[in-house]
C-alpha cells in the first residue's frame, strides 16, 4: 500500500508539478484504468485524464492524454529497462527519419 489519497487535484498537482518543472514544450501522459490500475475504471481515467490535460495546457504546455488499459501492452517489451530500450530505440527511427525529411 502506498498510501495514496484518491484525490483528483492532488494527482493533477503531483504528476503536473514535476513534469512542468522540466520546461516541456509538449506532453503526451498514459493514463492507465482497470483493476490494477489507480482508477480502476474508464469514467475515473477519463476524469483525471481531463484534469490532468487542462492543467497542463493552461499552464502553457501543449498536453494530451491517452487512456489505456493496464493489462495491455503498449509495446513488444516487459520491464522497466527494457520498455526503455524499446522507447529509445522507437524515437531513435522517428528522429532520423524526420532528419531526412
Amino acid at each position: 500500500m502506498t498510501g495514496t489519497v484518491p484525490s483528483i487535484p492532488l494527482i493533477v498537482s503531483s504528476i503536473l508539478s514535476k513534469k512542468l518543472a522540466e520546461g516541456l514544450e509538449a506532453l503526451v501522459l498514459d493514463v492507465k484504468f482497470g483493476p490494477a490500475a489507480f482508477m480502476p475504471t474508464l469514467e475515473k481515467a477519463r476524469e483525471l485524464a481531463v484534469a490532468l490535460v487542462s492543467l497542463g495546457n493552461d499552464c502553457g504546455v501543449n498536453t494530451r492524454a491517452l487512456l489505456t488499459k493496464m493489462d495491455t501492452p503498449l509495446g513488444r517489451a516487459a520491464g522497466n529497462w527494457l520498455e526503455i530500450k524499446e522507447a529509445v530505440r522507437a524515437l531513435s527511427r522517428q528522429q532520423r527519419a524526420l532528419s531526412k525529411g
